[in-house]
């Protein structure tokens, strides 16, 4: 077993590293009180964390570590990102304890993605992803809508990350992951156009979610 880090970085860790650094710079942008910034630097961070994962596949270079790193930066980029990001909008003892329970369910997900993802069948997940419960999440705070809303969503994108909810990727034949330029577009627009774009999302999520209750929870 070799010991030297260089024996497991692959190019599509770039990717990994790019998820991170946007999370890492939410976080900093949002204590200088850019919130505007640190909400699209999460929404980036997603589109890095998908684009790794089809670069892995394509080079044929997945690994445990590639899957453990990128575990890692989801932490950084989609738990504690989104949280603090949340608890800025309204800071009470309240508040920061519902952020936590958020940060513990994502943490728990990957655990358990991790632990499970040998036995699941290809394109299945058990409970929704991390970096959809922070699209979910930041839709919700960039929307404009009452606090207790997002409050709402929290717990709601909480629940559903540590929940036995089959969720399966939509088939297609096109490997590329367009979606994520769709999420670039969003990053980009302007906060006045992107307050009505974010309403738009949290219909779909809502109609998506009910459509995965609809087909049954898993056992």
């Amino acid at each position: 077993m070799s010991y030297d880090i260089n024996n497991y970085l692959k190019a599509a860790d770039t990717f990994t590293f790019a998820n991170m650094l946007c999370g890492l710079l939410s976080c900093s942008f949002l204590l200088k009180g850019e919130f505007a910034l640190a909400s699209r630097l999460i929404i980036l961070a997603i589109v890095a964390d998908g684009f790794d994962g089809y670069f892995a596949r394509k080079t044929k270079k997945e690994s445990d570590f590639g899957m453990n790193l990128d575990s890692l930066s989801d932490v950084v980029s989609f738990g504690v990102a989104p949280s603090l990001l949340f608890w800025s909008l309204n800071p009470h003892w309240w508040v920061i304890a519902i952020a936590f329970v958020y940060v513990a369910c994502g943490v728990m997900r990957l655990a358990r993605y991790n632990i499970l993802h040998p036995v699941l069948p290809k394109g299945q997940y058990i409970g929704i992803p991390i970096p959809n419960a922070a699209f979910f999440l930041t839709l919700a705070m960039v929307s404009g809508l009452p606090f207790l809303f997002v409050v709402a969503v929290t717990i709601l994108a909480s629940y559903l990350m540590i929940s036995t909810l089959v969720i399966k990727k939509p088939e297609s034949k096109r490997e590329f992951p367009y979606i994520n330029l769709v999420i670039v577009i969003v990053a980009l627009i302007p906060s006045l156009v992107l307050v009505w774009v974010a309403r738009a999302g949290l219909l779909i999520y809502a109609c998506l979610l009910v459509w995965y209750v609809a087909k049954g929870r898993g056992k």
